[in-house]
């Protein structure tokens, strides 16, 4: 995945192994994205999962960032989970 779409990658298109995260600034740019990804996913024959499919969010979670138009931040479900592990007791387990 990373190198099928290594062209636009951190320019409109984050890719994790095989989930894609179309981002754009405005919604022209943004359709034309989505446009030129699924023609690619066309070209070299990948499938899409439609449960896995999100188009015109306005907010995700992606990689534990929960992001939408105006930022990007750590997912508090994610921080909550942090602070409240349990400190290790023994050398184990650390």
């Amino acid at each position: 995945m990373v190198e099928v779409f290594k062209d636009w990658s951190n320019k409109f298109l984050k890719v994790f192994v095989d989930d894609v995260n179309i981002h754009s600034l405005n919604w022209k740019d943004h359709l034309q994205h989505i446009w030129m990804v699924l023609q690619c996913v066309k070209e070299v024959h990948l499938k899409l999962n439609p449960n896995k499919c999100c188009f015109k969010a306005q907010n995700i979670t992606f990689l534990g960032h929960t992001m939408n138009v105006e930022r990007s931040y750590l997912d508090p479900k994610k921080i909550a989970d942090v602070e409240s592990f349990p400190i290790p007791t023994t050398t184990t387990n650390v």
